[in-house]
């Protein structure tokens, strides 16, 4: 089933709604699928259907999860933001392989490489 989506609706969110949003991410209002969500969890985070669009939670707390996020948006889109870029490059190493693994932090070196100029 193929639906538009209202170019309205984050305006549209009633409050209580509004605080959920701020604790999950959705990139490029990428659709629901099965493989999405497999990606989501590849990534080390819940993925969650909501109107048809997949969401992504954290899936631990206590610590700086960020290079989680920027690796699922990679992986969903196949970019990230230059922000993003940024704080990859910029983040102590150890640290950035302790959250995600060497060879995702390689896999996002090597993107953001051959897209931006840091």
């Amino acid at each position: 089933m193929d639906k538009k989506i209202n170019p309205y609706y984050w305006d549209t969110l009633l409050e209580d709604e509004e605080i959920m949003w701020e604790t999950l991410w959705c990139f490029d209002e990428t659709q629901w699928t099965e493989r999405n969500a497999q990606i989501v969890r590849e990534c080390g985070m819940i993925p969650i259907e909501v109107d048809g669009l997949i969401f992504c939670g954290l899936g631990g707390c206590g610590m700086d999860l960020t290079a989680t996020v920027i690796y699922t948006q990679y992986k969903l889109t196949g970019t990230i933001e230059f922000d993003y870029a940024k704080y990859i490059k910029n983040e102590p190493q150890d640290y950035v392989e302790y959250v995600i693994g060497k060879k995702k932090r390689t896999e996002l070196l090597s993107y953001i490489n051959n897209y931006f100029y840091l």
